[in-house]
């Protein structure tokens, strides 16, 4: 939950990859989408709307090795690409609304996690997988996905032979099978966390670095971009640590100013991290249509002070402003805000942990073990930074405004600001994902166990109070700008685990009423939290709460809102559907005026290219289950079971012993079997096929065993030949006859009854007498093999033969005994 991470739109061939990811609508006139993320659980108003049976909110309480499964199917390595061209995608339930705004919609987030060598990377580390559809206008829907081509990339696969060797460690990662000690490649810029389309270019971004350059058509990389234009002059002034520009803000050099100093080009020249890393998380200003970003410097991780530099850009990517600020605390930020007035920072404060921090450069640990949270303080701080230089701003920046509640911040849906302008006073409302320190862990994040590269769900579904919810934050300040009241409260006082909250893109940064996110229902036991399988709308005017559910075993990912109407929530929702049960993920248009209604899912597709899939019990049955089928209910005995008149399968391991005995009393006879002259094959036969599961549960029915019987008869009486003439061999050892056939009487047979031999054996079993010696010269027993192997059949070990035409079935076996004599 660090970012967005994976949603996937595949063929249903593959394996779905992980949780989530931004996706935008890319239209000629370069509006886009803003992702957002996460959320918690409880409602105050709850209109949760019917759904269809097979999409219900199922109470059935599944195992909790059926969950573990159901998560680890959530992170599955997308193996292919679709290639250069598109592919369809297949509407199989409602339609493609009309007024659905045409344009492309482009998804991004990791899709490799384990190579070719043993090794698996966290979910944060994992290859760019960028994914693109195409809404068309005629109710078509096209479908493209490709990695993006970074130098970690590029390096880690082979394409001559489509495999993987994973090189890099990645920030949250421990190879297993690649290089551990001395490894310095921690800066592994995967561009998975975030997608824009801004200024005419598709841009890949990451946390730590920069951002990959997309050909939007083909999803061909392009290569880096440089959005904040650091030339090789600039850089190497801030590497000296003499960058000083005329908009920044900044502290007197101090000790941690030069420990700043010394620490830049040991980052850079060793572990290759740019002196400044591009945060992956972007806002736009809708009221002035400007792109707004920052960044941070690769040594604030490890030092109690914070430099930060804001950027925005017009719709032709040309820098409007720039401005900087340092701050004496030390932060990690992921996601930001920003008003009309300022950008603001929640503050989630960190601290260096020295014996975490030996175990990451030695390679035993991951590199973000060198960090921990900092839970020393009970109250969350928020930096209020002014937006613009001239704006007359009389409040102290450097004072954080305490927020009475210790919340580290995830990601934030909206943020506005509502003057007062008959006092001159102002409210900042803050609509955002937060979490506990107590849940935070930056190794464990998505339950990765770095030591053994598994995922635990649990992690995941520990306390529900712990874990992200959704909060608004709201900031009184006076005209003479002092903060009169601080608050912070549950939305809607809606306290379930929630994720990737979000608005109307045209009222980014504006006062909005709606809030949309991805939550959980809390129907199955063992994943209660996480991974969500609900979409929530919170309306902040009333105070009601709606939700719209997929069905059991089915996950979600982070909702998308496209906006086609003038009214706040006249729009579609998009989210990526994960069927994890039958490893299927779907694409959902939602209705975002009906979310609690039934109807609020207008359409559901699916790649419409062939499904090959290797079946399990598990998926068979969520296949049966998805079907929605009537199962009649029967109360009486399954035995005797029957699917004719007088057609019974019924019969036990010690039915009908006399066939059986018949059956493995041939198998003496393989004793001393040689490869020359006669064989023994039919016989052989006969035997494996009376080891047919049927045959030893006696489950048969009366033909099949009739068929069992006959088979072993005739090889019994081929295998006659090759005994008789290998005992004639033996009687007249000084003669070269061997012909044999005067030992004919040293043997005898009784007929297949339940009547024994006087050495205590069965017809069947004495069969097996005859294999001690033989050899494959003259006669052989192959037909007798044949009958043997028939009469293993699961039906006639079980004796569940129907009962009919009884002595057809021991006829052959005593022709065949008799003529074998």
């Amino acid at each position: 939950m660090l970012s967005t991470a994976c949603k996937n739109i595949i063929s249903p061939n593959l394996s779905p990859p992980p949780s989530s990811s931004p996706l935008k609508q890319i239209t000629s006139s370069n509006k886009i989408l803003i992702p957002r993320a996460i959320a918690t659980p409880s409602p105050h108003r709850i209109n949760h709307a019917p759904q269809a049976p097979t999409h219900t909110s199922v109470t059935l309480e599944d195992d909790s090795m059926a969950a573990y499964w159901d998560y680890q199917f959530l992170f599955v390595s997308q193996r292919s690409e679709t290639g250069s061209q598109p592919i369809n995608l297949r509407v199989i339930e409602g339609a493609i609304p009309s007024d659905f705004p045409q344009g492309t919609y482009y998804l991004t987030g990791p899709g490799l996690f384990t190579d070719d060598y043993g090794s698996t990377v966290h979910p944060l580390d994992g290859h760019g997988y960028l994914r693109a559809f195409t809404f068309d206008g005629n109710k078509d829907v096209e479908f493209m996905a490709k990695y993006v081509k970074t130098d970690a990339q590029v390096e880690e696969h082979d394409p001559i032979t489509d495999t993987w060797r994973f090189t890099h460690r990645g920030p949250f990662s421990v190879l297993k099978n690649g290089k551990r000690f001395g490894n310095t490649k921690v800066m592994k810029n995967v561009a998975n966390t975030n997608v824009l389309k801004w200024g005419g270019k598709l841009l890949c971004l990451w946390e730590g670095g920069e951002p990959y350059e997309i050909e939007s058509e083909t999803l061909d990389t392009v290569g880096k971009f440089d959005m904040i234009k650091i030339d090789d002059c600039d850089q190497t002034k801030l590497l000296e640590g003499k960058y000083n520009n005329n908009d920044a803000v900044t502290l007197d050099m101090d000790i941690w100013g030069l420990a700043a100093r010394l620490l830049k080009p040991i980052l850079h020249g060793i572990f290759n991290m740019p002196a400044k890393r591009l945060l992956s998380h972007y806002k736009l200003d809708a009221q002035r249509n400007r792109l707004l970003t920052m960044s941070c410097n690769a040594e604030d991780m490890l030092l109690p002070r914070s430099n930060f530099v804001f950027y925005e850009f017009d719709s032709n990517f040309k820098l409007l402003q720039k401005r900087e600020f340092e701050i004496s605390d030390h932060l990690m930020l992921h996601d930001w805000a920003f008003t009309d007035s300022y950008y603001i920072l929640f503050s989630n404060r960190v601290k260096l942990d020295v014996v975490g921090s030996i175990g990451a450069v030695c390679g035993l640990s991951p590199m973000i073990s060198a960090l921990k949270v900092n839970p020393s303080k009970s109250t969350s701080p928020i930096y209020l930074l002014p937006r613009f230089p001239n704006d007359g701003n009389r409040r102290d920046w450097r004072v954080p405004i305490e927020v009475p509640s210790q919340l580290w911040l995830q990601h934030v849906g909206n943020s506005f600001e509502v003057k007062d302008y008959e006092d001159g006073s102002l409210e900042i409302q803050i609509h955002a994902c937060a979490c506990s320190y107590q849940w935070f862990n930056f190794p464990k994040m998505f339950g990765y166990d770095w030591q053994s590269g598994k995922l635990d769900p649990s992690m995941m579904n520990l306390k529900e109070e712990l874990l992200p919810r959704l909060v608004q934050v709201s900031i009184d300040i006076d005209a003479n700008e002092n903060i009169e009241k601080c608050r912070v409260e549950s939305m809607n006082q809606w306290t379930k685990t929630s994720d990737f909250p979000i608005v109307n893109p045209k009222l980014s940064g504006k006062k909005s009423s709606f809030i949309y996110a991805a939550t959980s229902s809390g129907s199955r036991r063992s994943l209660p939290l996480f991974p969500f399988d609900s979409i929530i709308k919170l309306n902040l005017l009333d105070k009601s709460t709606k939700t719209w559910s997929v069905g059991r075993r089915r996950f979600i990912g982070e909702p998308i809102f496209v906006p086609k109407g003038v009214q706040e929530d006249d729009g579609y929702l998009l989210v990526v559907e994960y069927a994890v049960a039958i490893q299927m993920c779907y694409l959902v248009v939602l209705d975002a005026k009906k979310i609690g209604e039934a109807d609020a899912m207008v359409a559901r597709l699916e790649d419409g290219r062939a499904n090959a899939l290797y079946s399990t019990p598990s998926i068979y049955t969520d296949a049966k289950y998805a079907a929605n089928e009537a199962w009649p209910l029967k109360t009486d005995d399954f035995f005797p079971y029957a699917d004719d008149v007088n057609a019974y399968w019924t019969g036990y391991f010690t039915s009908r012993p006399s066939l059986k005995g018949y059956a493995a009393r041939q198998l003496e006879f393989f004793q001393g079997r040689s490869k020359a002259g006669l064989n023994t094959e039919s016989l052989a036969d006969a035997l494996a096929l009376a080891q047919h599961h049927d045959a030893v549960t006696s489950r048969e029915k009366q033909h099949v065993a009739y068929d069992y019987a006959e088979r072993l008869a005739i090889g019994y009486t081929e295998a006659e030949k090759v005994v008789a003439k290998s005992l004639g061999c033996i009687a007249e050892s000084s003669s070269k006859t061997g012909s044999g056939s005067q030992v004919s009487s040293l043997y005898s047979y009784c007929p297949a009854s339940e009547i024994a031999l006087s050495n205590g054996k069965s017809p069947a079993a004495r069969q097996l007498e005859f294999f001690r010696g033989i050899s494959k010269a003259g006669p052989n027993t192959e037909s007798l093999a044949d009958a043997l192997a028939l009469a293993q059949h699961h039906v006639a070990v079980t004796a569940k033969m129907v009962r009919t035409r009884w002595n057809r079935y021991d006829d052959p076996m005593v022709a065949a005994h008799g003529s074998s004599n």
